[in-house]
């Protein structure tokens, strides 16, 4: 027998057809789409998190770099005073337990010029032979200099050791303004 297609059976199979299509894009939405979509989601989230943090970490660069260059001016004298220099030098060497043999100053050289200011960073370079009972006082004597009040630079070190005693020979920069 032949069955005979009305206008009812149609709408039965459009309806279906439909409903069919509507359940898979829902399968397809839910299997497939909406991960991607919250993996999308959180990986903006990261992002922001991340330029938020890279934000404060410039804000905090700037404000420590500021720091420093304070600190550095403060290390800076206004006059020379290569007495003052000397009289540290040889409470850092004694505190150290480090001895002073030979401590003379080199040429003067112009380190920086400011255009505003009629003021200029000069420096006197020094060099120093010293000697100790250990290494580890050569040591503590070097990283007293980096960390003293009146700021110093150590541009070239050579250091010798035998069994019973160290040897240095330091080459240093004092700054001030003039």
């Amino acid at each position: 027998m032949k069955m005979r297609w009305t206008k009812k059976n149609y709408i039965h199979l459009a309806l279906g057809t439909v409903a069919s299509l509507i359940i898979i894009y829902a399968i397809c939405y839910y299997s497939l789409l909406s991960p991607l979509i919250a993996e999308v989601t959180t990986a903006e989230e990261q992002i922001s998190q991340l330029e938020q943090q890279a934000e404060m970490a410039m804000e905090g660069a700037d404000a420590s770099e500021e720091t420093e260059l304070t600190e550095a001016q403060l290390k800076v004298p206004a006059t020379k005073s290569p007495e003052t220099v000397l009289i540290n030098l040889e409470q850092l060497a004694e505190s150290a337990g480090v001895t002073i043999e030979y401590l003379g100053a080199m040429e003067l050289e112009a380190a920086e010029k400011e255009e505003e200011e009629s003021t200029s960073l000069e420096t006197t370079s020094y060099t120093m032979d010293a000697s100790a009972g250990n290494l580890s006082d050569i040591n503590r004597f070097l990283e007293s200099i980096t960390a003293s009040e009146r700021l110093m630079l150590i541009d070239t070190l050579d250091v010798q050791q035998t069994e019973s005693d160290a040897f240095a020979t330091v080459t240093l920069r004092t700054f001030y303004l003039e």
